[in-house]
């Protein structure tokens, strides 16, 4: 078989002549013609409005590829685009070879009719889909959106390119993935991998299926070990076994390692390997727990027999022009989720069918994945044959190229289709009926034949059961909104004892490195023309301010607001999850709303669109630390309660500091102490008789390993008015740099609030930021960075809470308040999540 690439240099012109420039594939027309100077860079500025009209031309990519002799001799010669974002008419010598409908599956179009030995041309005609929605859309309404374009659902293409409110507004299209050409005689059309766990070995099952059956076909394959020993493969026909009697085990993030076994197959015609299959797979087993206990019914997922709590995050497409992701910054994605103590990732359902590449990391990192199905937020035409048939090959596409994988954890139906037909499903009840049939019965059905080991959930949030207790706490999984949507106070999440959160958020600005480089000259002043454009969410920036009047004050300074909503946003989190983490067994996972962004924007993600981990980020090592010290505010003083989420027991030493935030003295004590693997345990009080504790006073808990690493610092107020308090002494910086790393020691002579570190212009992240400071106490950051010290020196600044100065009267912040809370949305928003949930 002979692998012919299409990738690289095509020519890219438009209908009407007027644009033509080097195309790219893989690539988009944006990104193409961006590289050649034809449009500005889509994404700074207001040149979201200025380039539409980029999606509204059609477009024709085309170049030529050539073919032997033996090429010809062949077969089958397959043309193959593993994706291809747009509607799309394929020519081949000027005659017409297949359409495209779907950004989600593999096309192989066979080409042999069409293709001729030597030179042979190729192109793609791409048009704009808005004709085909409206066409659709006048056969069959689909409900008017408050995202997106009316009627985009029926197309099978990401959703988020249409809009959505942490994304802009692009229909890009272009080939997004490898392009190639495949000759061959034979090859295997499918391998799927089983494996069988007893008694301490693993057996290993490799079914092949070659394209064309033949009797003088044969298999050969080999496991081969993480240390490197060989395990033959010994086949009886077309199926492959073998045994593995020392399995090492694979293991999410925090409960051990991520060994790999590869596991190659192939097949042989006459002695001629012909075709080779090569995948590597972690030796675990999955399951979902449901079983009925005494709070209701358990959601938890059980890896190798352990329960485990999901810590983790929500993952949205990286790029609204996917192909400018490099591995790199993909690899950094992955790798600061594994950093910051997360062991799950749920892929959306309004993008994509992550590349390979993403799940190969996420196999490295220990990464669970929870994988939407692409379907989010609107009903589909289901019922239409055409599309239900698209959609099932969707499925089998990306199932078949998935289920392998050691990281895959849930295949879920859709993301909140479900929870929000109560807009849609009075009117429309043939589309209610499908959606039930589809996604309990047609879905479940489909996996059960294609994977068969991977549990499946049919729509989140959900209940397990149709249009029945999507709301309800102790079944299923839940989205909560009540904070930020509803207004709520953080605090409400304490009040949730839900069995699995899966979505749940608060807005933050991106850093100011990021806003530098998206808007700038706007000084990070929310009502300038470009950050309004770079908000998406109705009410986002109001929200924003709700919040953090609520929390600290309006700052005078433009720049303090990005500081104090990622403050509000971490603060936030941290609150849901330490309560949630303290109620496991029942509640078993969170997942915040979101991890990453697809543009420079005002967003839930705690790492922005330039890599630059906001605050909530930083904060996430510590509340996610598998072995943690929390301290909870009681009526008697602070319980420092316990949590070891890990396979083994642990003796750990903490620390606590207690003072108050308007003095230097303060009281300290260390201790060592047991914590019984996987169990919550109380180990301290602080006990108000003990210690002079007031409204101004503070206590900030450490933990460290045994190596007297600081695993975990955390800072709790008795009041959060003590806030306003705080000494405005300057924190003291010593920089030194050696190599590519710079060291930072930072110090102060009071109780220093969310100390914040910034180097403009640098998106490496420090060792940690955003932490409290003890008075007198000198703490040790480091940061990677190829500038010089004297760069560094004139680039670095640190802010604290007391540094950010108040712009109006606490009186004027409580009426922005209450205007912000009675806008028409907010207070029906406000008054749904409090009565009506």
């Amino acid at each position: 078989m002979r692998r012919i690439s299409l990738n690289g240099k095509w020519n890219l012109i438009s209908s009407d002549g007027k644009e033509s420039c080097e195309g790219m594939v893989p690539s988009c027309n944006f990104l193409d013609l961006f590289r050649a100077g034809i449009i500005e860079d889509p994404i700074l500025g207001d040149n979201e409005e200025k380039l539409q009209w980029v999606s509204d031309k059609i477009w024709e990519y085309s170049r030529e590829f050539e073919l032997t002799e033996e090429d010809i001799r062949k077969e089958k010669i397959a043309l193959v685009f593993e994706q291809i974002d747009g509607l799309a008419t394929i020519m081949i010598n000027e005659k017409e070879a297949g359409t495209t409908a779907s950004a989600h599956i593999l096309y192989e179009l066979d080409i042999k009719p069409f293709v001729t030995e030597g030179k042979n041309q190729i192109s793609i005609v791409f048009v704009p889909p808005f004709d085909e929605i409206k066409r659709l859309q006048s056969e069959f309404r689909l409900p008017k959106r408050v995202l997106g374009e009316l009627g985009n659902p029926h197309l099978r293409f990401p959703q988020y390119h249409f809009g959505w409110d942490w994304g802009p507004h692009f229909v890009s299209c272009g080939i997004t993935r490898d392009a190639y050409i495949l000759a061959y005689d034979n090859r295997l059309s499918e391998v799927k991998v089983s494996q069988n766990h007893v008694e301490g070995r693993v057996e290993i099952t490799v079914e092949s299926k070659p394209e064309i059956f033949g009797n003088e076909l044969s298999y050969s394959g080999e496991l081969t070990s993480p240390s490197g020993e060989n395990i033959p493969l010994s086949y009886e026909g077309n199926i492959g076994k073998a045994i593995v009697e020392k399995p090492e085990i694979w293991w999410c993030n925090g409960l051990g390692n991520q060994p790999l076994y590869k596991l190659v197959n192939r097949m042989i015609y006459k002695e001629i390997v012909v075709d080779e299959d090569v995948k590597n797979i972690g030796l675990r087993t999955i399951e979902l727990s449901l079983e009925k206990d005494s709070y209701g019914q358990d959601f938890c997922f059980v890896l190798n027999g352990e329960r485990i709590f999901a810590r983790g995050a929500n993952w949205i497409p990286t790029d609204i022009f996917i192909n400018r992701t490099t591995p790199e910054d993909l690899n950094f994605l992955v790798k600061s989720a594994r950093d910051a103590n997360m062991n799950m990732i749920r892929v959306w359902g309004g993008g994509y069918y992550e590349r390979n590449a993403f799940y190969d990391l996420c196999d490295k990192y220990g990464i669970l994945v929870w994988q939407d199905l692409m379907f989010a937020c609107t009903p589909f035409q289901w019922g239409r044959k055409d599309f239900y048939d698209l959609t099932i090959k969707e499925l089998e596409t990306n199932v078949r190229r998935l289920r392998h994988r050691a990281s895959l954890a849930l295949w879920c139906g859709n993301n909140e289709i479900e929870s929000l037909s109560t807009d849609w499903r009075k009117y429309m009840l043939s589309l209610v009926e499908d959606m039930r049939k589809y996604f309990y019965e047609d879905i479940p059905s489909k996996l059960k034949e294609l994977d068969g080991v991977t549990p499946y959930w049919p729509t989140s949030p959900g209940s397990g059961t149709f249009m029945n207790g999507m709301d309800r706490d102790d079944i299923g999984d839940t989205h909560i909104w009540a904070v930020w949507h509803g207004l709520q106070r953080p605090e409400y999440y304490n009040k949730r004892k839900t069995r699995f959160c899966s979505e749940f958020g608060m807005q933050s600005m991106p850093s100011l490195n990021a806003i530098d480089l998206f808007a700038p000259g706007s000084g990070a002043d929310l009502k300038s023309h470009t950050m309004l454009l770079h908000q998406k969410c109705n009410s986002g920036n109001k929200k924003m301010k709700y919040y953090m009047n609520q929390m600290f004050w309006e700052p005078k300074k433009k720049e303090h607001y990005v500081y104090f909503t990622q403050i509000l946003q971490s603060e936030c989190m941290e609150t849901a999850l330490i309560g949630w983490r303290l109620m496991k067994g029942v509640c078993n996972g969170a997942l915040v709303w979101q991890l990453n962004d697809c543009w420079g924007v005002s967003s839930w993600a705690g790492i922005d669109y330039y890599n630059n981990f906001k605050a909530l980020h930083y904060r996430t090592k510590h509340f996610n630390s598998p072995i943690a010290v929390f301290p909870v505010l009681e009526d008697n003083g602070i319980v420092i309660k316990g949590i070891n989420d890990t396979l083994r027991d642990e003796e750990v030493i903490f620390k606590f500091v207690v003072g108050d935030v308007d003095k230097k003295e303060f009281i300290e004590k260390s201790q060592k102490t047991f914590l019984p693997k996987g169990q919550i345990n109380d180990i301290a009080l602080i006990d108000s008789k003990d210690y002079p504790l007031n409204d101004k006073s503070y206590v900030l808990l450490m933990l460290y390993d045994k190596l007297g690493k600081e695993v975990l610092r955390k800072g709790i107020f008795f009041n959060k008015k003590a806030s306003r308090s705080l000494l405005k002494d300057e924190v003291k910086v010593d920089i030194e740099k050696n190599g590519n790393k710079a060291s930072i020691l930072v110090s102060s002579p009071v109780y220093k609030r969310f100390v914040s570190l910034r180097i403009k212009g640098e998106s490496s992240p420090f060792s940690d930021n955003f932490f409290d400071l003890y008075p007198g106490e000198s703490k040790l950051i480091e940061v990677e960075t190829s500038l010089s010290l004297a760069e560094i020196n004139e680039r670095f600044s640190v802010t604290s809470v007391s540094d950010v100065e108040p712009g109006f009267s606490r009186l004027h912040d409580k009426i922005e308040m209450v205007k912000i809370f009675l806008i028409p949305l907010n207070f029906l928003s406000y008054i749904y999540h409090t009565f009506m949930i």
